[in-house]
């Protein structure tokens, strides 16, 4: 399981993690239903990109971080090009790799990760 060792850490389930990941899934997708590719959101000219609603900003928060090497070589990513694109701040690029189902979802679970982390914290 790529965040085994996250989720050994904070105590939480891959069942626990499917259970929030599935929710997050239905509620912004409609439960499956045709969506947009990008939605606008209130932050301006950036958009939440797939069906798990990424955006660029999170997604570049979010590597060499929750989506580190692992996640990045399970979704076929070259991990070194991922941290280069982050340096770069490359949005573009990134927006590009959101629009992949599989870096969409992976980066959800990281950002789901990263939700657990610090909500555990404050137990």
């Amino acid at each position: 399981v790529v965040f085994s060792k996250e989720l050994n850490k904070i105590g939480i389930s891959i069942v626990d993690l499917t259970d929030h990941m599935r929710f997050i899934y239905m509620a912004e997708t409609n439960i499956g239903t045709n969506v947009k590719d990008s939605v606008p959101t209130t932050a301006g000219d950036r958009s939440a990109i797939g069906d798990l609603q990424v955006m660029a900003t999170t997604f570049k928060d979010l590597i060499g971080k929750q989506f580190g090497k692992d996640a990045a070589t399970k979704v076929g990513l070259d991990y070194q090009e991922l941290l280069k694109l982050k340096k770069a701040n490359n949005k573009d690029a990134l927006e590009d790799l959101l629009r992949n189902k599989n870096v969409n979802f992976m980066a959800g679970m990281a950002k789901m990760i990263q939700y657990l982390e610090v909500k555990s914290k404050g137990k």
